[in-house]
């Protein structure tokens, strides 16, 4: 994992999604630390000192 586009595949997959069929966009990613954060933002960026968890959210469900 490099970046957070690949969170989000390794998200899908875990999930059950099909991650060729399901696209990224569909997965939201909040840090609560972080206002913004973008496909390419690195994995690294995303943990913190406090061990904050990141909230997760599937959106627009294809089924």
């Amino acid at each position: 994992l490099k970046d957070l586009d690949d969170l989000k595949k390794l998200l899908l997959i875990r999930l059950g999604y099909d991650s060729e069929r399901m696209p990224t966009d569909c997965v939201a990613v909040r840090h609560p630390k972080k206002e913004i954060l973008g496909a390419s933002t690195p994995i690294s960026e995303l943990y913190n000192d406090d061990k904050s968890a990141l909230e997760v959210t599937i959106v627009g469900d294809s089924n």
